[in-house]
């Protein structure tokens, strides 16, 4: 039941930010650590279950073009995100620390 309350408040999210929801399947999550996305959306939500993104996470998506991090304590390995991914996250999150310290030049707060 928690798995698909988080699938559908991230549902929920993406709908009222306007982005297109990326299919559950096209997400690879061990132990809460995102290891592929393999779906072909550019613009995408991560699930609130992942707490780690690891490099080479968006390796089989060329095209993708900002991802939306919604949980507050979801960190990003070095180098998992190119610079060309605008990063969405929240003011104080993991997300945006991670952002900033990594001197992204496409970072967005996402507005409460």
């Amino acid at each position: 039941m928690k798995k698909f309350t988080a699938i559908l408040i991230s549902i929920v999210i993406a709908v009222l930010l306007g982005v297109s929801a990326a299919a559950e399947g096209d997400f690879t999550i061990t132990d809460g650590v995102l290891t592929a996305y393999t779906g072909t959306e550019t613009d995408i939500t991560i699930p609130e279950e992942v707490t780690h993104i690891e490099v080479g996470a968006f390796d089989a998506c060329p095209g993708l073009t900002r991802i939306t991090v919604t949980s507050m304590t979801c960190t990003i390995a070095p180098g998992a995100v190119p610079q060309t991914v605008t990063i969405r996250a929240y003011e104080g999150s993991d997300a945006q620390g991670v952002a900033l310290y990594r001197d992204y030049l496409n970072f967005e707060l996402i507005e409460t």
